[in-house]
This record gives structure tokens, C-alpha cells and sequence, in this order.
């Protein structure tokens, strides 16, 4: 009888990471517990973007409010198309990540809102400006006009005592 074919094993033992208990886990943190360097955490990072994209993942709803279904199809393509990545007990680290990233999304949706909102304003408040100067102006004309028609009545007044004399 044959002998199935023995399972390779990885030459060095993989170290499982532990999630910290912590809610909010500063990217600091992951760095350190998962002995990454800042561009290998930035390379992961754009790969979840990647994924989360293919996935058209809607970016406006929170982490906890996202389908779990969802959630498990991205941690399978990321995990698929990054084998060597740490992933941590029950994939924490890549779920980090997603959260990391929503949170970014959100974000930056929320500045560049209130950025064209600011820039709405300014544009308001330039308006009205315009229109206190046009209805200055108007006021100024009408200014002239009651001087002109003054002027022009005394020349009448001088006109008319000239007359008489």
C-alpha cells in the first residue's frame, strides 16, 4: 500500500499575533506587533484598497454595519494574493486594515464636502458683497440725481427771480 505524500511544513515556526485588547489599535502598534516597516504596512494597505475596490465595498457605511459576507470575501482575495502577509489570531491585521481604510474613505469624503461647502460660502458671501456694492452704487446715483435736479430747480428759482426783476 502507498503512503500519502507528507505535508510540507514552514522551515521556521510562524509566531501568532495576538489581537490587543485595545478597541482602537494605532498603526504604530500594528507595526510593532507584526514586525512590518511602514511600506511593507503602506504595500498592504493598497492591496486591501485593491480588493475592497474589486469588491465594490460601499465606503460610506462603518465597519460594524458591513456585511460579514462581505467582510469574509475580502479577507479571502486579500489572503489569497498576499500568502506571506501577517494576518494575526482571526485575522485582525486584515481587518485593521479594512477598518483602517473605511475610516480613511470617510474621511476624506467628509473634508472635500466641507471643503465645497466652505468654498459654497465664500462664494455666497463674495454675492453678497457685489450686491451691497451694486445697491451702494445705485444709492450713489440717486444721490446725483436729487443734486442735479436740486441744481437744476435753483437755476430755475435764479432763472424765474431774474425774470421778475
Amino acid at each position: 500500500s502507498s503512503t500519502p505524500a507528507s505535508i510540507p511544513f514552514p522551515t521556521a515556526v510562524a509566531k501568532i499575533i495576538y489581537k490587543p485588547t485595545k478597541r482602537y489599535i494605532k498603526v504604530e502598534e500594528i507595526l510593532a506587533l507584526t514586525d512590518l516597516k511602514k511600506n511593507e504596512y503602506n504595500n498592504l494597505l493598497s492591496e486591501v484598497r485593491f480588493v475592497m475596490a474589486s469588491l465594490h465595498t460601499d465606503f460610506n457605511i462603518p465597519y460594524k454595519s458591513q456585511n460579514i459576507n462581505l467582510i469574509s470575501k475580502i479577507i479571502k482575495k486579500f489572503t489569497k494574493r498576499n500568502p506571506n502577509a501577517p494576518f494575526g489570531e482571526g485575522n485582525w491585521v486584515v481587518k485593521e486594515l479594512i477598518k483602517k481604510h473605511l475610516q480613511h474613505r470617510r474621511d476624506y469624503v467628509k473634508r472635500k464636502n466641507n471643503i465645497q461647502h466652505k468654498k459654497g460660502k465664500e462664494k455666497e458671501k463674495e454675492r453678497e458683497r457685489e450686491r451691497e456694492k451694486e445697491k451702494e452704487k445705485e444709492r450713489e446715483n440717486e444721490k446725483e440725481k436729487e443734486k442735479e435736479k436740486e441744481n437744476r430747480n435753483e437755476i430755475e428759482r435764479e432763472n424765474e427771480n431774474i425774470k421778475c426783476k
